[in-house]
């Protein structure tokens, strides 16, 4: 498995079917990747590939800030546009032993910015992985990763120092007991953390544990049930009975999985279910509600494929009117591959979101929030040569919002060229 990822511009996995099959699983904010055979690792894949890249980035309302606010007053300054320049370096380098894989990818990024210059930062995206096998039928992976990014100003709507810290600690095994059934139980360690003072209060540590049960047909389709526990503590947070922002959760999901090949050229996948949070303290931050997402992925043509998703997700919030959000959204990204060279894709994306949960008692006197947000983009990528990468990124994105200050209209273009050495 093969991952890159340019900051802000998109997230690119290749999957390769070597030896047996292999399939992404995701749900919520984590994922797990595994193999439903035997591994098999040819030495000959071993391989060190450094790589140096640089992107130039323009977004005409970077912080998402409304029409509606006195940027003057707020910022200073009316231009709310930005130009950044990215330049990163980093590795990706995959080794075997045996019946064993280890990855190791990194890469360290500076990032200049031309409007806000006090948001200039030095990011990094490091992984270490240990792809292990046991047996024929056990297998599994443990890892350990650490990125540090600026956060999206989304939810924001103005200029915060908004650079984040994310660690994640990570171990699953997969258990064939059954040519048609397989069991995989994982733990996930999550600590993200803000490096502003006035932040620190949104740090979030969460501890997930989760059994995933599965049913495979001889087509590698698969039926499965999954059941997740996450604790969550806020470490930088102290009680408050007004706000009511509690210093923990515990969080539970349980819901049906499923994965299925029609043919090579048609797959359906998706899961939905059922969570729940419970406060350590205050039950109005509690909250429950059905989530679900479904994907497909249509092979018309060697150059033409479709992808559609459909998504229905539940977060918490951190607010003084309301516990939770309700998000529902559907993406299309329609994919034209006119030569090995080129690929052409054009994303649309839909997502309406209700804020929602009763937090004081007279909430009723306070209008609870309501976005509706539409992009459309356009993204080219061209690959002159195999270890030269170049691609461009055409976005428009807006938010409409019951709540003026919330709503935001912005315009972004990239360009990033890569080089593998």
């Amino acid at each position: 498995m093969y991952i890159r990822f340019d900051f802000l511009a998109y997230l690119e996995i290749i999957l390769v079917r070597r030896g047996c099959l292999y399939f992404l699983t995701a749900i919520m904010t984590s994922f797990t990747y595994i193999s439903v055979c035997q591994a098999y690792y040819d030495p000959n894949d071993d391989t060190f590939v450094p790589f140096v890249s640089s992107k130039l980035y323009y977004d005409s309302n970077l912080l998402r800030m409304s029409d509606h606010a006195n940027t003057q007053a707020l910022l200073g300054k009316t231009d709310t546009s930005e130009f950044q320049k990215t330049v990163t370096a980093g590795f990706n380098l995959k080794k075997h032993f045996n019946d064993q894989q280890f990855l190791v990818n990194g890469n360290v990024n500076q990032n200049f910015f031309q409007n806000f210059d006090n948001l200039n930062y030095t990011g990094w995206d490091n992984l270490a992985e240990w792809d292990w096998q046991a047996t024929h039928n056990l297998s599994g992976k443990a890892g350990y990763s650490n990125a540090e990014t600026l956060s999206s100003f989304n939810q924001l709507n103005g200029l915060f120092n908004n650079l984040r810290n994310d660690q994640r600690y990570f171990a699953n095994a997969a258990y064939m007991f059954h040519p048609s059934g397989r069991i995989t139980v994982g733990f996930n360690r999550n600590e993200g953390a803000f490096d502003a003072a006035n932040r620190s209060t949104s740090n979030l540590t969460t501890n997930a544990a989760d059994v995933h049960l599965q049913y495979i047909n001889a087509l590698r389709s698969t039926l499965g049930v999954r059941f997740q526990i996450t604790d969550g503590q806020y470490p930088q947070r102290r009680l408050n009975p007004i706000s009511m922002l509690d210093t923990g959760f515990t969080r539970y999901h349980s819901t049906l999985t499923w994965k299925w090949d029609l043919d090579a050229r048609f797959r359906l996948a998706g899961y939905a279910g059922y969570m729940q949070q419970v406060s350590n303290h205050y039950s109005a931050r509690d909250f429950n509600a059905l989530v679900a997402e479904l994907s497909t992925t249509w092979l018309y043509s060697e150059k033409l494929s479709l992808e559609m998703k459909a998504t229905r997700d539940v977060q918490p919030t951190q607010t003084l009117i309301a516990s939770f959000m309700v998000s529902t959204g559907v993406e299309v990204i329609p994919v034209w591959n006119p030569t090995p060279k080129i690929s052409v894709q054009l994303p649309l994306k839909y997502m309406h979101q209700d804020y929602l949960g009763e937090i004081a008692s007279n909430v009723n006197a306070v209008q609870q929030q309501t976005n509706d947000t539409g992009a459309v983009g356009l993204n080219l990528t061209y690959t002159p040569i195999p270890n030269i990468n170049v691609s461009t990124i055409l976005n428009y994105e807006s938010r409409s919002s019951n709540i003026l200050l919330r709503s935001y209209e912005t315009r972004n273009i990239a360009l990033t060229v890569q080089a593998y050495f």
